[in-house]
């Protein structure tokens, strides 16, 4: 799923685009942002529907993309959201995961209390 999402700020996001790979744990989440482009509010909804490219859009692709890595996600019980990037131009394309599920025994803790 990251990988495709990569791919596709590479591929859209431009020339010299700036690409920000990160990781939050609450709630849980890996995103890919870029400096690119981005994709207007009124088509964030639509690239994510098989086979849907934005009009005039250059480059190869069928539109694919954007809609496997939201199945796959929404097979995990994980999300696929679409936003514009907090910078103001480019995009953040975020899979959200849901919290993991507290255990109530010691079984698969670390002497700190964490899990292995």
């Amino acid at each position: 799923m990251v990988a495709n999402l990569l791919d596709n700020a590479l591929r859209y996001g431009g020339r010299g685009v700036r690409i920000t790979v990160g990781v939050e744990t609450d709630p849980p989440q890996i995103w890919v942002e870029d400096d690119g482009p981005g994709i207007a509010a009124s088509e964030l909804q639509r690239v994510g529907r098989r086979f849907y490219r934005i009009p005039g859009t250059v480059g190869e692709g069928c539109g694919l993309g954007l809609a496997i890595v939201g199945e796959i996600a929404r097979r995990h019980g994980a999300s696929l959201d679409l936003a514009q990037a907090p910078g103001g131009t480019g995009l953040r394309a975020s899979l959200g995961f849901p919290q993991p599920a507290e255990t109530g025994g010691a079984a698969g803790k670390t002497a700190a209390g964490r899990h292995r």
